[in-house]
């Protein structure tokens, strides 16, 4: 075999050694990129998910003020609607 042969087989491996790696290592790079992210969700989602409760909590507690407000408000209408009977029975008789 001649020089220029073997340099232009070398020269062949060469390039296409470099082009498997660049083929088959760029995805793997990726896969790798993929898997860490995915090592990485369950922590953001448990950081959401802890904040999530937080707004069920406070929206629980606000609903629950809401609710004390609403009773009060229901027994101060029951105590007026009374106490407007009560007058209308007065004055009902007043003009009998």
């Amino acid at each position: 075999m001649s020089p220029t042969v073997v340099i232009a087989v070398i020269a062949g491996l060469l390039v296409g050694a470099l082009g498997g790696f660049v083929f088959w290592g760029l995805p793997a790079r990726g896969l790798q990129d993929d898997l860490r992210q995915a090592r990485e969700r369950p922590a953001a989602l448990e950081g959401e998910l802890d904040e999530a409760r937080q707004q069920a909590a406070k929206a629980e507690a606000e609903l629950q003020t809401a609710q004390g407000r609403l009773n009060e408000i229901e027994g101060d209408l029951a105590r007026e609607r009374e106490a407007r009977g009560k007058l209308e029975a007065v004055l009902s008789q007043g003009r009998k």
